[in-house]
């Protein structure tokens, strides 16, 4: 007999887990831009001024 309710929780955690790692990767790669532009704008500053 299959447990339904250990099987719904191993499922939910599993889709819960992927999101929250993708949210992880989401906000990593927007602060790694942010940087960038922020470097990028000092840069740009320095060889002008």
């Amino acid at each position: 007999m299959v447990d339904w309710t250990s099987a719904a929780v191993i499922a939910l955690t599993g889709i819960i887990s992927v999101f929250l790692v993708l949210g992880i990767l989401n906000l990593a790669i927007t602060a790694t831009g942010v940087i960038f532009k922020k470097v990028e704008a000092r840069n740009k500053a320095r060889s002008t001024g």
